[in-house]
C-alpha cells in the first residue's frame, strides 16, 4: 500500500482521508505497518465471507445472515426487546467487547431484525485499513464502517520510538469528530447505531468491583461511550419539534468456554437482548451522570462473573 505524508493527511479532510485508506496506509505512513499486518490475516477471513454472501447479490440479506451463522454461530437465550414498527425509528445497539465475535454476531443480529436499514459500525483503524478495499461492497449490505483510534491503538502508536504524538491525536480527534457526525446522521435518518461501549477489546466489563458496584459514571473509569452518543444525537435534534424515537438495546454475547481475542470462528456463542430504553430514559440517566454505568451494568448481567470483573487472582 502507499503512503501518504504527515502534510498531506492534515490537509486532507476527514472524509477526503479516509476515502484514501485502502490504496493508502496511515499505519504504514506513520511507522506503525506491523498493527496492519496484524490484522490481516482477520481481514481476509471477513473478505472471504463477504465474497460468498455477495455471490448471490438477489439474495443478500438471507445470505448474510446464513453465512454469518454458520462461521459465527449464535443461539437467541433471551429476547427483551419490544421492536417498534416505525419506519422512523433509529436503534443504537450497544454490545459486550471481549473479541472480533461480538462484533460479527451483532451484525448477524440486525441484519435479521433491522433488514431494511443500514448500520454504522466505528472499526479501529488496523481493522479498517484490512477491510477499506471492500468499503463499497460491504455497503451492498447495508454495512457502513469509519475509522476510530481506539485506546489501546493510541497507546501503541504513541508509544513508539519517535512518534508523532501531535499527528497520532489529531488524527483521533478528527476521526472522533466524524464518527460523531455520523452517528447524528444515522439517527435522524432512523437507521442503525452499533457500538462497543468499551471503545476496544477489554477481557472485563468493569476494570474493576468498584467500578461495578460505583453506581454512576464519576467512580466508573470506563470509556463515555454511550454519553458521547446522547451528546451528539441532543445536538442534532434539540431543535426539531418532536423528539427523535431511538431504542437503546443492549446485547450481551458471551460463551461457556474460554474465549479468545480473535474472531473465534465457528465458536458458538450466546446471545442475550434486554429490554431497550428510549432516548429520553437515557438522556435523563445522563443528567444523573449514569448513563454509561447503566449500560455497562446491562451488559454484565449475563456474563461469567470472571468476565464482569477482573478477580482478586487476576488483578
Amino acid at each position: 500500500m502507499k503512503t501518504i505524508s504527515h502534510s498531506q493527511m492534515l490537509q486532507a479532510s476527514t472524509s477526503d482521508l479516509i476515502t484514501k485508506i485502502g490504496k493508502h496506509s496511515i499505519l504504514k505512513s506513520i511507522g506503525a505497518n506491523h498493527l496492519r499486518l496484524e490484522m490481516l490475516p482477520v481481514g481476509i477471513v471477513c473478505r472471504f465471507v463477504l465474497w460468498l454472501i455477495l455471490r448471490k447479490p438477489q439474495q443478500k440479506h438471507d445470505r448474510t445472515y446464513r453465512l454469518l451463522q454458520f462461521f459465527f454461530p449464535t443461539t437467541i437465550r433471551q429476547d427483551l426487546y419490544q421492536k417498534r414498527h416505525q419506519a422512523n425509528s433509529a436503534v443504537v445497539v450497544y454490545f459486550n467487547h471481549q473479541s472480533l465475535f461480538e462484533v460479527i454476531a451483532t451484525i448477524g443480529w440486525c441484519v435479521r431484525n433491522f433488514p431494511n436499514k443500514r448500520y454504522i459500525f466505528p472499526v479501529n483503524l488496523p481493522w479498517y485499513e484490512c477491510l477499506a478495499p471492500v468499503v463499497r461492497q460491504l455497503a451492498q449490505i447495508n454495512i457502513d464502517i469509519t475509522p476510530m483510534i481506539t485506546p489501546k491503538t493510541y497507546k501503541k502508536l504513541t508509544k513508539r520510538k519517535r512518534a508523532d504524538t501531535e499527528l497520532v491525536q489529531k488524527l483521533k480527534t478528527r476521526f472522533e469528530l466524524h464518527y460523531s457526525e455520523l452517528v447524528a446522521t444515522y439517527a435522524i435518518n432512523a437507521n442503525i447505531i452499533a457500538v462497543a461501549p468499551s471503545a476496544t477489546r477489554t477481557a472485563t466489563i468493569f476494570k474493576d468491583k468498584a467500578s461495578f458496584h460505583c453506581g454512576n459514571d464519576r467512580h466508573n473509569n470506563a470509556p463515555k461511550t454511550i454519553s458521547a452518543i446522547l451528546i451528539s444525537i441532543h445536538r442534532a435534534t434539540r431543535n426539531q419539534p418532536t423528539p427523535p424515537t431511538i431504542d437503546f438495546v443492549p446485547l450481551t454475547i458471551t460463551r461457556r468456554g474460554p474465549i479468545g481475542k480473535g474472531l473465534n470462528l465457528f465458536k458458538h456463542h450466546e446471545i442475550y437482548v434486554d429490554k431497550q430504553l428510549s432516548f429520553q430514559q437515557m438522556m435523563r440517566l445522563h443528567s444523573l451522570r449514569k448513563a454509561n454505568f447503566v449500560a455497562y451494568r446491562k451488559l454484565a448481567q449475563r456474563v461469567p462473573p470472571h468476565i464482569r470483573y477482573p478477580s482478586k487472582a487476576t488483578v
